[in-house]
């Protein structure tokens, strides 16, 4: 997924896992590699934004979610988006125009 997003909109997303690899560590190195960027935007890749999105993510008091790693880091400059694709209306049409194609 990284590599196809690098294709279109290179340094623009940046793909990681809280349990699996590429880890928050991962991220950071990438960001460093571009210093132009200043500004983050924090979603979650998941059907639902749930208890990893809240808590992991972008929980405010957790010293270990990825919102405070990224200020400890200093990026200060963080919106977070906790909507999950299952919750997104364009993702929603996305989802059912694919099951319609497969079903014809």
């Amino acid at each position: 997924m990284q590599l196809a997003l690098n294709q279109r909109a290179h340094a623009r997303f940046f793909v990681g896992t809280v349990e699996a690899s590429p880890l928050i560590n991962d991220i950071l190195a990438e960001l460093k590699i571009h210093p132009e960027i200043k500004k983050l935007v924090l979603s979650p890749l998941m059907i639902v934004a749930g208890d990893h999105a809240n808590n992991d993510l972008a929980d405010p008091l957790d010293a270990k979610s990825w919102l405070n790693i990224l200020r400890n880091n200093g990026y200060k400059e963080i919106t977070t988006y906790l909507v999950g694709l299952g919750e997104d209306e364009n993702m929603k049409r996305e989802f059912v125009r694919q099951i319609l194609e497969l079903m014809d």
